[in-house]
């Protein structure tokens, strides 16, 4: 009889609720008085639409259902949720014209803590442009270029391709990424950061077009992982065919949202060589994805402060690599799977052992 694979599962709450999404007014519904959406001005603020901003002079639009002074002159969408949605002009229009809708967190995102961001996105079907990158930036202080309608000059932690979505024309679509906060984060903004002559994007709309890329932004979330500390307390070799000799004690279900640290899956010294004892660690993984055909995984790889950090953040991208390689070799399709090195840039404590360690992250 094999020895069974003991796990020691240490869950950590990293808010006061495991699931408490922490931005305000997630969906633009609270607001006070409207007034209408007019050229040249914060129309969020203008319509008193609570914890939301525009940062820049440009004017994103606010659209509230059924109400005569925000009419929608760009295509509505199908709601997806409630009856309030923000609209932004991203690209085109006017040479280096860009509009940006800012919100706020009801509290500061906490130092090596990873979140899962997702949100709502629709283009307007009389938009004749889609562009290839949207931005999110987050920050510990309020974004303001009040004097400019240019594209911001910030780099942006999170990166979406929205014209792989073909969906998205005219309908509602979730993006989501995860993003390991640096700590004290309390707003993020959300747009096109990138100038007119190196932003790419294709043409849609022929017939019916206007020649800017617009879209509606809805139901912003941005919520805390759950983590859980995974031991193999005792070594497993799996038999040729594995997942018809994997027992029910080996088996874990993973819940999208969830993150697994994992600092005893070994490599050889200084290469992206995966050692015979960590292949038990993976396995359980892939027969927990191969049970569950929905999950998505990506794989982080981090090291230790040790060498340099070029050479760190290329040692571990090509551990992250391995991995998912490893992964493919047993059955995961390539789709499912996305890997990132970071090298030594995010510690998780003074054990080096512990920092040298490879992260999964699951969403749908």
């Amino acid at each position: 009889m094999k020895p069974l694979i003991l796990f020691l599962l240490i869950i950590a709450l990293c808010g006061p609720l495991m699931a408490q999404n922490l931005v305000l007014n997630p969906g633009f519904e609270v607001h006070g008085e409207t007034s209408g959406n007019g050229p040249g001005s914060d129309n969020l603020l203008g319509n008193h639409v609570k914890n939301w901003l525009s940062p820049t002079k440009g004017s994103p639009d606010y659209f509230l259902r059924n109400n005569d002074y925000l009419y929608n002159q760009y295509g509505m969408p199908l709601y997806y949720e409630g009856d309030a949605m923000a609209g932004l002009v991203v690209y085109g229009g006017k040479k280096e014209y860009r509009e940006y809708i800012m919100g706020e967190l009801s509290e500061p995102l906490e130092a090596g803590v990873t979140y899962h961001f997702t949100m709502r996105m629709a283009l307007a079907s009389v938009s004749g442009e889609m562009v290839h990158e949207f931005g999110v930036y987050f920050s510990d202080k309020k974004v303001s270029s009040k004097k400019s309608s240019a594209a911001l000059k910030l780099i942006p932690q999170l990166k979406i391709d929205s014209t792989d979505k073909k969906e998205l024309n005219g309908k509602w679509v979730m993006f989501e990424e995860t993003y390991t906060a640096l700590g004290g984060e309390k707003y993020f903004t959300i747009g096109n950061f990138i100038s007119d002559n190196k932003t790419k994007s294709k043409k849609v709309n022929v017939e019916r077009s206007a020649p800017y890329a617009y879209y509606y932004i809805d139901d912003v979330s941005i919520t805390p992982f759950e983590e859980i500390i995974v031991e193999v307390k005792e070594p497993w070799i799996p038999d040729e065919d594995t997942t018809k000799n994997v027992v029910p004690e080996m088996k874990i279900e993973i819940e999208a949202g969830t993150k697994l640290v994992y600092d005893n899956i070994y490599f050889e010294v200084d290469k992206a060589v995966l050692k015979e004892e960590s292949l038990p660690v993976l396995d359980v993984i892939i027969f927990a994805m191969k049970d569950q055909a929905n999950l998505k995984v990506e794989i982080d790889g981090h090291t230790d402060s040790d060498g340099g950090d070029e050479h760190n953040y290329q040692l571990s991208n090509e551990r992250a690599k391995a991995v998912g390689e490893y992964f493919m070799k047993n059955g995961i399709d390539a789709s499912r799977i996305t890997t990132r090195g970071f090298g030594s840039k995010r510690p998780i404590g003074a054990d080096k052992k512990k920092n040298r360690r490879v992260e999964f992250v699951f969403s749908e």
